[in-house]
């Protein structure tokens, strides 16, 4: 599923993506989708189930208070 579909679809939560395609930009542009949820901390649970290549998304406006590490 192409990510800006996964976004649409999975609107303002968090998404673990297995067997992502990456550009050469190293964006995601593609991948299947895992799990799902608004809470950050159960789809980071979720990690562990899953073996080999994995990304993790957000599909909404990051608040102005919180910093995210890249």
């Amino acid at each position: 599923m192409k990510v800006e579909d996964i976004k649409e679809k999975y609107r303002d939560e968090w998404i673990l993506i297995i067997n992502p395609v990456v550009s050469s930009e190293t964006k995601i542009v593609e991948g299947d989708v895992a799990f799902h949820s608004k809470d950050r901390g159960e789809v980071h649970r979720k990690l562990y189930d899953f073996k080999g290549n994995k990304a993790l998304i957000y599909a909404g406006k990051i608040p102005e208070d919180v910093e995210v590490l890249l």
